[in-house]
């Protein structure tokens, strides 16, 4: 289940779907001040990553990083994700922690 349970902010999130059912999600949560970059998917979405439609979603979250003009952090929890996150412009703070300047 993606979020199951009640989340303690403000959340902006795009779904991703696999015939119609929920697999993955990709969005920006606010919460206590802080801004933070998070996506989570379901096995079955990974064919699927680099199709045009995931691949726009990822773009379309990136413009809302960019307009928020704050900073925005991301903890990368697999190599794929320390990749991307440098490829899109994140400075890596930590081993696991990145950090959008704003």
């Amino acid at each position: 289940m993606l979020y199951g349970s009640a989340r303690p902010q403000t959340m902006r999130a795009l779904v991703l779907t696999v015939d119609g059912e929920p697999e993955g999600i990709i969005g920006i949560s606010r919460s206590k001040g802080v801004l933070t970059l998070f996506s989570q998917f379901q096995p079955a979405l990974e064919p699927y990553l680099k199709k045009p439609a995931v691949l726009r979603a990822g773009f379309k979250v990136m413009n809302w990083v960019k307009a928020s003009r704050q900073m925005v952090i991301s903890h990368a929890q697999h190599d794929e994700g320390h990749r991307l996150l440098t490829r899109v412009g994140f400075e890596q703070m930590e081993k696991d922690l990145y950090l959008w300047p704003g």
